[in-house]
């Protein structure tokens, strides 16, 4: 019998490697070029080692630890800025490497073996890609909820700063009125002299 969750235990390290290459080789992740080894890495080994747990004979299920890990994978690629194609690409990649890293003990296994690790390894990998975009929806919409609050104080801010402004103008064209209107009335007293024979006969000739 094909001890899958030792294989799996064994191949850990390998698995991560792996996955970490194929996604940052992968040209449609393009967010993971921009990431660390870790923060792509994340809490990978973390997953794989619950699915070493449900794989094994002797032990229970650990589903509950692929999906708290992966809820917190959902909120930090979410962080990161990943879009939701590259995780589902993600969790594809991190498939096939995973199956590729167990093939030559698939192989030797017999059918009720293989089975059984495909249908175990699958339900880990979609319960956790399920829970990941769950977590990783849920921060997006808090990013855009921030994103409304803040443009709603800017837009309160702006209202201010132009009611501010209008007040000011009014202020100031009220200061100005006074001066203006003795400015303009001085200037048509002047144009009348100027236009009046009167005042023009009885200048001074030189």
């Amino acid at each position: 019998m094909i001890d899958f969750s030792q294989a799996l235990q064994d191949k850990i390290d390998i698995i991560t490697h792996n996955w970490i290459e194929a996604v940052r080789g992968d040209e449609k992740i393009g967010t993971a070029k921009q990431l660390t080894y870790d923060s792509v890495r994340d809490s990978l080994p973390i997953v794989l080692q619950a699915i070493v747990t449900m794989l094994s004979q002797s032990e229970e299920s650990d589903i509950r630890a692929v999906i708290q890990e992966s809820l917190d994978h959902g909120t930090v690629r979410a962080q990161q800025g990943y879009d939701a194609e590259e995780i589902a690409r993600e969790y594809r990649l991190l498939r096939r490497v995973i199956f590729d890293a167990l093939e030559p003990e698939l192989l030797k296994a017999s059918a009720a073996e293989v089975n059984r690790a495909y249908r175990l390894i699958d339900a880990a990998l979609d319960e956790g890609i399920a829970d990941c975009f769950k977590t990783y929806t849920q921060a997006r919409l808090q990013e855009l909820e921030d994103l409304q609050n803040q443009l709603q104080l800017t837009n309160q801010e702006l209202t201010r700063l132009l009611r501010a402004s209008q007040e000011n103008l009014s202020h100031l064209a009220h200061e100005l009125k006074t001066p203006l209107t003795s400015i303009i009335g001085y200037s048509e007293l002047f144009l009348r002299q100027i236009n009046n024979p009167r005042v023009k006969d009885s200048a001074p000739n030189l």
